[in-house]
């Protein structure tokens, strides 16, 4: 096996610090999704690299609410000239946020806000203890075909923290299909991410 290179964010770290985090919407993964946790787990394990099995405060289940509203409130102004125009020409479920955006109170949005705004004060806490946290992507394999481009919930919280997050390659499910799996960190650690996720694809030996 050839010499693991050492991207300049980690350093020369010996054992650097490395985070398998699931989040709250680890029920929704799939059979291959499992499988491949598994299989991240063990190339750790192959290079001598114990990781953590990070578990997030139970706060950040309030993240699927928040999002919920932010996204329907947010959705209503942005497509709203659209619904009275070209009804016909927009998704389903756009058509289904306008029309329902109007049961959202100020104080439904400002609770949603806020939410969001202390998350990410805890979030950049907890990422803060890691050198590299590894996350789904998608609950699993990339759906055959153009109708649908997958289920977005693991996605959606690192969109809400603003939390720079990027897909490595090099998983594939039982139909031979790429499996999403994700580095993250905290706001405003862009690079550290970047040189992350290089070092995630040099596990992976998909570099």
């Amino acid at each position: 096996m050839r010499p693991l290179p050492r991207p300049s964010v980690l350093g020369s770290l010996d054992k650097p610090r490395i985070a398998l985090l699931k989040t709250h919407v680890w029920p929704r993964a799939s059979t291959d999704l499992v499988s491949a946790w598994e299989k991240i787990r063990q190339a750790f394990v192959g290079r001598d690299i114990i990781p953590t099995e990070l578990e997030l405060p139970s706060s950040f289940s309030s993240h699927t609410d928040y999002n919920k509203v932010i996204r329907t409130y947010e959705a209503r102004s942005s497509f709203l000239g659209y619904y009275k125009t070209f009804p016909d020409h927009l998704d389903p479920t756009i058509v289904a946020m306008v029309e329902t955006a109007g049961s959202i109170t100020p104080a439904d949005l400002q609770r949603s806000y806020d939410g969001c705004a202390e998350l990410r004060r805890l979030w950049d806490a907890v990422a803060a203890q890691y050198d590299v946290i590894v996350t789904p992507s998608v609950v699993g394999e990339a759906p055959l075909g153009l109708q649908l481009t997958g289920d977005e919930c693991f996605c959606s919280l690192w969109t809400m923290l603003h939390a720079p997050a990027i897909n490595v390659p090099g998983l594939v499910g039982e139909g031979q299909l790429p499996l999403g799996i994700s580095v993250v960190g905290a706001r405003w650690s862009d690079e550290k991410v970047l040189e992350s996720a290089m070092f995630l694809s040099q596990i992976l030996g998909s570099d």
